[in-house]
């Protein structure tokens, strides 16, 4: 996995919204830094390269350089503002190169399955991440499920995935992905299930017929008796 090394400025003061205010209108995003035993730090960090780290490399290490130190961090978690969608603060985690750790890795669909295609099913999305527990090095960019042999009725579970230098921690039996019958490939068996109510009912129609019949056919006899 490709390094990226981004400059950081220290930021002593927080929790000042004018000073949070000030950064962003220079271009910089409020930041801290936490994690392997080191004390927190807030920093700045340009809010450009980090919109487009987050676009495409959200799982990189970043080696993050300070005036006279750095640190190996990966994107923990970020804030955006409701209305406007812009950055508004960024969490690090500090790692270490020699130890593992648990990340969400995205799953990445690709292809059309034959279940759609040919059959005129659904494809069902349902897990769309991961957790995957690995060296920081060996994080995968996203994990890759191709869908084009799949037919009516058959699913990606998290167990068909593999992964060589990663470990899964999901539920091994979550569906990824499967191809559901439509409704209206459904409806057919609907339909005859539903006319059976009505031949039942003719049939109760036909049978208090004939019982009415039998007993105006005893009447008669008793009158003509």
């Amino acid at each position: 996995m490709e390094e990226i090394i981004l400059a950081a400025q220290d930021r002593e003061k927080t929790g000042i919204t004018g000073l949070s205010n000030n950064l962003r209108a220079e271009g910089y995003i409020p930041a801290v830094v936490y994690g392997e035993g080191k004390p927190p730090m807030h920093i700045s960090v340009p809010e450009k390269e980090m919109l487009k780290i987050i676009k495409t490399a959200k799982n990189n290490i970043i080696n993050l350089k300070y005036a006279k130190d750095g640190d190996n961090v990966l994107i923990k978690a970020y804030q955006r503002h409701v209305v406007t969608e812009k950055l508004l603060h960024i969490d690090f985690q500090r790692i270490s190169l020699s130890k593992e750790i648990e990340v969400e890795v995205h799953i990445k669909l690709i292809g059309e399955a034959q279940g759609v295609k040919l059959q005129g099913g659904l494809l069902q999305h349902g897990l769309r991440s991961v957790t995957v527990s690995c060296l920081p090095t060996n994080i995968p960019k996203d994990i890759v499920v191709d869908v084009t042999p799949l037919k009516l009725g058959d699913a990606v579970r998290v167990k068909d995935l593999k992964l060589e230098k990663a470990t899964i921690i999901n539920d091994a039996e979550h569906v990824i992905v499967n191809i559901a019958i439509t409704r209206e490939e459904a409806e057919p068996e609907a339909t005859d299930a539903a006319a059976e109510p009505e031949v039942t009912e003719k049939g109760k129609k036909e049978d208090g017929a004939k019982a009415e019949d039998a007993k105006k056919d005893k009447a008669d006899e008793g009158k003509k008796k």
